[in-house]
């Protein structure tokens, strides 16, 4: 990539000239050299980089450097777009007479003349952020429509902009470049000094790698054998989804941090949707506000899209196709840019993702059998992969998600802070139980089959014969209608011994207190769970699964029982505990111990320190 400004007058600056029909350092074009003078007298090094028309593959060695010069035959695909990836500056120059002969549809494909000879190069330059500078270009009255429309787009980016002549400079202004800033090139030296205040201001500001992903999806599609049509629509997409960072850009407002949550509400905008995902959003919420931010939250939403507001947040549903679409929905809306965005689930994050940015890991969501299938392994593993290179940040919840991200890539590893998941101590701790002679098991979960719920609805009717004094207690919302039939069939075939409700969150500690023992069968996509240091909290002793971030809470046999995912081993590790009120109060006692090392108040420090990274916030609450 293109070296640092701050980088100091060693600082190599690298300047792509595109448009020129012939060798680059040939002496008779006066407006090439004195481009090139100018840029040279730079106290910086800089290296000029050009690819080659109107010469034949013989003519040219492979690797050229004449004058300061680079030079390469346009058919170079890669040469030229690695040159266009490191460039501080595009320019573009010399006389387009026929630039709608050669228009989008060679945009893309190996016969690449629309990449320089039609202001092709330019063109996607400008969608990246990258300064464009057109200089002394002559441009033909009878150009084609294509050509126009590229040009067009060109002109209306371009930051500065000198015309060959009074005719060129008319069409130019025709094409969209603003008349105040469309010059004859009278004196062709003051015009090349242009170059200079534009390569002070240097690219705009993108996530790492994100432009190197664009342009070598567009490698993949130039290596094509035959390259449709519809690869022009693919970069007029990703030149859409990049334009929305541009025009952004100008309009950032310094209290706002916007939250991109998958739901908040249901899409409807009818329900609060109260999961581990959504109680951390609003303790979030709490340190951002006491560092004097403006929350906002944005989910994807049915209909015309709506307003709510919940818990003392704002919450705006978007109608987007999907989760990855809320970004680029949003800001061609006119959204307001936001001086920090976090992505609750930080696989939301994509092309659209606005500088800084952070996202969260909640736990390894992809220990699932549909992720592995051939089909779909390679689709995801890129999508979560292009998801953390967007972000500046991910904030994980274990180290499990840190691990995984190590065995593919070390480098994105160096985004990665692991906060591990809260309890509050000064609500949930231990209470003293009635002892009359019932044993409770408490499931605190969503009815979901990822949290093992279908392990429970398999061995609750065995246990609860087998143990008179049983109770098993439900607690959570239902995921659909089988969830719901399932647990209403339990309640009637056991009254009174099998419970199902929900409760509000306020009421938790208590319902806690009130389990002798609380087990978490977690299938997959788990991290370091709220519900699991609660129990802790409260000194039940906790039957969990070999899954995610829980072995990182509980350790085997000291403040819990950790087990296999398998509906076998819940009801082995429930008979044991049900057997055995010693073995319940000694890892009750230890895991006590351990969650003081999972306190809110630390977990609120670390998140502040993350912030204070990104943003000046006002003056804290506290």
């Amino acid at each position: 990539m293109y070296p640092p400004l701050e980088g100091g007058e060693k600082a190599l600056k690298r300047v792509l000239i595109v448009g020129l029909w012939r060798r680059p350092t040939r002496a008779s074009d006066v407006r090439w050299t004195t481009l090139v003078k100018v840029l040279q007298q730079l106290s910086h090094p800089v290296e000029v980089v050009a690819p080659v028309y109107g010469l034949d593959p013989g003519d040219l060695p492979d690797s050229e450097a004449e004058a300061g010069v680079v030079s390469f035959l346009h058919t170079d695909m890669d040469r030229l777009l690695t040159a266009l990836e490191e460039a501080r500056l595009v320019v573009l120059t010399g006389d387009l007479l026929d630039v709608g002969t050669s228009g989008l549809e060679t945009l893309l494909t190996p016969r690449h003349a629309g990449l320089v000879y039609a202001a092709g190069v330019p063109w996607l330059a400008a969608q990246l952020g990258i300064p464009v500078m057109l200089y002394a270009v002559g441009v033909d009255p009878g150009i084609g429509d294509t050509g126009r429309l590229l040009l067009r787009d060109v002109c209306e980016a371009a930051r500065r902009i000198t015309a060959r002549d009074a005719v060129s400079r008319q069409i130019l202004i025709d094409l969209g470049g603003p008349p105040e800033r469309v010059e004859v090139a009278a004196d062709l030296e003051r015009s090349a000094a242009g170059a200079l205040e534009l390569l002070g201001q240097g690219p705009d500001p993108w996530p790492t790698g994100a432009r190197r992903r664009v342009l070598e999806a567009v490698r993949h599609r130039a290596r094509g054998e035959s390259i449709t049509p519809g690869s022009v629509g693919w970069a007029e997409g990703e030149a859409a989804r990049t334009s929305i960072r541009m025009a952004a850009s100008a309009r950032r407002v310094p209290s706002l941090v916007r939250v991109i949550a998958p739901q908040f509400f249901d899409p409807s905008g009818q329900r609060v949707i109260f999961g581990g995902a959504e109680r951390y959003l609003i303790e979030l919420a709490g340190v951002l506000r006491d560092l004097g931010a403006d929350v906002e939250v944005v989910q994807m939403a049915t209909g015309g899209g709506w307003e709510r507001s919940a818990f003392g947040l704002r919450v705006v549903g978007i109608p987007a196709a999907n989760f990855f679409e809320i970004e680029p929905t949003l800001y061609r809306a006119g959204a307001l840019r936001p001086a920090l965005t976090i992505h609750l689930a930080f696989w939301t994050a994509g092309h659209a993702t606005l500088p800084p940015s952070i996202g969260i890991s909640h736990g390894v969501f992809w220990d699932q059998a549909y992720y592995q299938r051939p089909e779909h392994a390679q689709f995801h593993r890129a999508r979560i992969l292009e998801a953390i290179e967007a972000l500046d940040v991910l904030v994980s919840v274990d180290a499990n998600t840190v691990n995984w991200l190590r065995t593919v890539s070390v480098r994105l590893t160096e985004k990665c802070v692991r906060i591990p998941n809260f309890v509050d101590l000064r609500r949930y701790f231990p209470g003293e139980r009635e002892d009359d002679g019932r044993v409770v098991v408490l499931y605190p979960r969503r009815l979901v089959a990822d949290r093992g719920f279908w392990f429970m609805a398999e061995v609750i009717p065995d246990l609860v014969r087998d143990h008179p004094h049983l109770v098993v207690e439900l607690v959570g919302d239902h995921a659909g209608e089988a969830e719901r039939q399932a647990a209403e069939r339990l309640m009637a075939e056991f009254p009174g011994r099998v419970r199902w409700r929900t409760v509000p969150f306020d009421e938790m500690p208590d319902v806690y207190r009130a389990a002798d023992i609380v087990v978490l069968p977690t299938v997959y996509a788990e991290g370091t769970s709220l519900a699991c240091l609660e129990a802790m909290a409260c000194g039940k002793a906790v039957v969990a699964t070999r899954v995610g971030g829980l072995p990182e809470l509980v350790i085997d046999g000291y403040n819990g029982l950790l087990i296999e995912p398998t509906a076998a081993a819940v009801r082995g590790a429930l008979e044991r505990l049900i057997g055995d009120p010693a073995l319940r109060t000694r890892l009750g006692l230890q895991a006590v111990e351990t969650v003081r090392a999972f306190d809110i108040v630390d977990w609120r420090v670390r998140w502040r320190d993350v912030l204070r990274t990104f943003w000046v916030p006002a003056e804290s609450k506290g």
